[in-house]
């Protein structure tokens, strides 16, 4: 056998000791190619979610994701820390280098640093700056765990809510994403419950933009979109006016057999009345159907709009009297 034959043999044995918690098979590997390696990671029984018209489309099935996928791309890389970036340790605060250089001092000389460390590290966060040397530490952290001691599981939630929680502190909310990640460098717990308190966060704070690339990171990590979700999100879109994009995502949820709480059918069809657009409302009050809910007031006085709006007035008035109707009978009752 050739040298180059054995080096490239001798590599793959070695790449597949060292990504086997992974899922990656031997096959998954490719070997040399101009210098550069390309390491497959399959999902293994990922259903995805067809959540595909606003944010682009995920597809279904199984997905797989080159190596930089496993912490975003390379561009969403350069904010991490790699055995010091000098910038980010003189600004980071001090009490955060002194445990970061100590954890990284134990890992050097083949210790476990104790997790007491970690969590005081992650407490200590105060600044993008600090964040950042958070999830350096994590990703050595983890490698040693991987390499040293066997241990190919996550961290547990708890330390994912310690990070979401440096995150907010610093005001780097676009850091907690990672959490989210499915395959994770981090060794983080990707979890629905920090991924609704993002979305939360979005939603006091305004932003449109952290709440659309939150849902984006849900769904392209098999993370689904739950009736909490929509409620956020939606009511989200509602204080920020943009009725187009409430709608839009609305019908995401509606496609996708995510039903919405009847308070926001109602927002949703009372909105779409306001807007002039008829043919929405017909379609909004087919969803309210199709799950079996009755007439409100908000949905009766939304689809006599539509009626007027189509020159149906006599159609309109009956709604309304009906819907009065059957509320004086439940009054008296």
């Amino acid at each position: 056998m050739r040298r180059s034959e054995l080096m490239s043999k001798g590599l793959r044995l070695l790449l597949r000791s060292q990504f086997s918690h992974l899922g990656c098979r031997s096959a998954d590997i490719s070997g040399w190619n101009g210098g550069n390696l390309q390491l497959l990671v399959p999902c293994r029984n990922t259903q995805v979610s067809s959540f595909s018209s606003i944010w682009g489309s995920v597809g279904a099935g199984s997905l797989c994701f080159t190596q930089p996928m496993l912490a975003a791309s390379s561009k969403e890389q350069e904010g991490t820390i790699v055995d010091g970036n000098v910038e980010a340790m003189i600004q980071s605060s001090s009490e955060v280098q002194r445990i970061h250089g100590e954890m990284l001092a134990d890992m050097k000389q083949l210790k476990m640093p104790p997790m007491k460390k970690l969590t005081l590290l992650l407490q200590e966060c105060s600044t993008t700056e600090d964040v950042k040397l958070a999830l350096d530490i994590l990703t050595h952290l983890r490698s040693f765990r991987a390499a040293q001691c066997k241990q190919t599981r996550n961290f547990s939630e708890h330390l994912s809510e310690l990070l979401f929680q440096s995150c907010i502190r610093a005001k780097a909310p676009e850091h907690a994403l990672r959490i989210l990640w499915r395959h994770n460098v981090h060794g983080l717990t990707p979890d629905l419950g920090i991924a609704h308190k993002l979305l939360g966060y979005a939603k006091e704070q305004g932003d449109l933009a952290l709440m659309q690339q939150t849902l984006k990171t849900m769904v392209s990590n098999a993370i689904r979109p739950t009736t909490k979700t929509a409620d956020i999100v939606l009511r989200l879109c509602k204080e920020k006016g943009d009725i187009s994009l409430m709608l839009k995502l609305a019908k995401e949820f509606h496609v996708n057999g995510v039903k919405l709480h009847q308070a926001l059918y109602d927002i949703c069809i009372s909105s779409v009345a306001n807007t002039g657009n008829a043919k929405k409302v017909h379609e909004i009050q087919e969803w309210r159907h199709k799950f079996g809910l009755s007439h409100t007031t908000a949905s009766s006085f939304a689809l006599a709009k539509a009626f007027v709006m189509k020159k149906k007035p006599q159609k309109a008035a009956s709604i309304i009297y009906n819907h009065c109707r059957g509320l004086s009978r439940l009054l008296a009752g």
